[in-house]
C-alpha cells in the first residue's frame, strides 16, 4: 500500500468513526419505541394473519395498526387522528386521515371490520370491532383500485 492510499484510508476510518459517535448520540430511547414496534397479539394477531391475504395495501397497513391497538381483545376505541397518526401513512394528496379512512373502508366492505362512531367533534371516538370476513382465494382479493379503492396501482 502506498503512502498516499494509506493517508486516505486512515482518513476514510476516522471519518466514518466519527459518523458513528454521532449516531450513536442520535439513537431513539428503546422505551419510545417499544409501543410502536410490538405487534398484534391474541385474537388480532389471527385476525391480521387473515385479513393481510385479502384486502389491497391500504386496508393491509390499517389493519395492522388496528389489530396492535386491539392487543389481546377484539376491539378498539380511537379517535380517526390518532389511527391516522399510527398509520402514519399519507395519500397522494398528503392526507393522513383520508388515507385511513379508504384502508378502513376496504375492511369494511370486505366484511373484516364494523365501525361504529360516537360524539361529536374533538370529542368523537370510533370503535372498530374485528369481524371474520369471508375466506377467498388470494389470486381472487383484490387489489388497489379495484372494487372502489381509489388507489391507484402505480
Amino acid at each position: 500500500m502506498s503512502v498516499v492510499d494509506e493517508k486516505w484510508w486512515r482518513e476514510c476510518v476516522q471519518r466514518h468513526r466519527e459518523r458513528l459517535v454521532s449516531l450513536d448520540r442520535n439513537v431513539f430511547d428503546a422505551a419510545v419505541c417499544a409501543e410502536e414496534s410490538t405487534g398484534a397479539t391474541g385474537q388480532a394477531r389471527a385476525w391480521l394473519e387473515d385479513v393481510v391475504w385479502f384486502v389491497p395495501q391500504s386496508g393491509q397497513r390499517v389493519a395492522v395498526q388496528i389489530a396492535r391497538l386491539c392487543g389481546e381483545g377484539s376491539e378498539v376505541t380511537v379517535p380517526w387522528r390518532s389511527l391516522a397518526e399510527a398509520v402514519g401513512i399519507a395519500d397522494a394528496a398528503g392526507r393522513h386521515i383520508a388515507y385511513t379512512q379508504r384502508g378502513v373502508e376496504a375492511l369494511v366492505n370486505a366484511d373484516w371490520l364494523s365501525v361504529e362512531s360516537s360524539g361529536k367533534g374533538r370529542s368523537a371516538t370510533t370503535t372498530f370491532r374485528l369481524l371474520a370476513g369471508e375466506l377467498l382465494t388470494p389470486e381472487a382479493a383484490p387489489r388497489d383500485g379495484e372494487n372502489g379503492t381509489a388507489e391507484s396501482a402505480a
